[in-house]
């Protein structure tokens, strides 16, 4: 009877021993936000411009306009500025000189067909100054100018990003040099001979009657110049008959 209680006793302690098994615990937490908004927003690249003033120049004037760029978005934004799409009389495109300025500040001098500006964030108004410096008669000149913006973060307007472009149309003018016309009227030239010719003759007729009035001095200059012998010869001979009668 021990013995088989003892049995049982060894029995039950390796069924116990040969249920134990893995314990699988982990760790838990949760937290929640709330009042969360999500927004987007876009970059807009915004330019405003006015028109060449005057809109016609001739050789050796000037015309201006002015540009201003500006933030529309969210996005802050670099950008460049190309004049393109050259028009109409190239003789004339090819010939304008440009200035151009950024807040008063002169960025580039030369031809206008070749005007580039390289990227800036600048977002002041620009002023541009175009001069014809010689005659290329009457053309006319139409070309682009286009601003592309960028993210400040991005190295280039073509790679991957947000970006915006605004193209300005402009048109400028030329006029020929006008020569004086002058027209010979030979009527008036006749006209104005035959009053010198009066004037000659009134002068001749002028001098004639000085010439008149000088040999009528000059007549009672001699008449008083020959009768003044007279008298003394009538006087010498009143004495000679005087002196034979003493």
């Amino acid at each position: 009877m021990k013995i088989m209680l003892a049995l049982c006793t060894i029995l039950a302690v390796i069924f116990a021993l040969s249920s134990v098994g893995t314990t699988i615990s982990y760790y838990q937490n949760i937290d929640t936000s709330i009042d969360n908004i999500l927004s987007s927003t876009i970059l807009n690249l915004g330019v405003s411009a006015s028109d060449f003033s005057p809109p016609e120049i001739g050789a050796g004037e000037s015309a201006q306009k002015t540009a201003t760029v500006a933030n529309l978005g969210g996005v802050d934004f670099q950008y460049d500025i190309e004049a393109k799409n050259f028009a109409s009389d190239l003789s004339l495109c090819n010939a304008l000189d440009l200035v151009a300025s950024l807040d008063g500040k002169i960025v580039y001098t030369g031809k206008l067909n070749t005007f580039v500006v390289s990227a800036t964030t600048t977002h002041y108004a620009w002023q541009y100054a175009v001069t014809l410096p010689s005659d290329v008669g009457n053309a006319a000149c139409n070309f682009d100018l286009e601003f592309r913006a960028w993210q400040t973060d991005v190295g280039s307007y073509t790679a991957s990003g947000y970006r915006d472009s605004e193209i300005i149309q402009n048109t400028i003018s030329s006029r020929a040099i006008e020569l004086p016309l002058i027209i010979h009227n030979h009527e008036e030239g006749e006209d104005e001979k035959g009053d010198g010719d009066k004037k000659d003759e009134d002068k001749d007729e002028q001098d004639d009657s000085d010439n008149h009035n000088t040999s009528e001095g000059h007549n009672e200059i001699i008449g008083e110049s020959t009768t003044t012998p007279a008298i003394i010869e009538q006087e010498d001979s009143k004495e000679d008959k005087v002196g034979e009668q003493e």
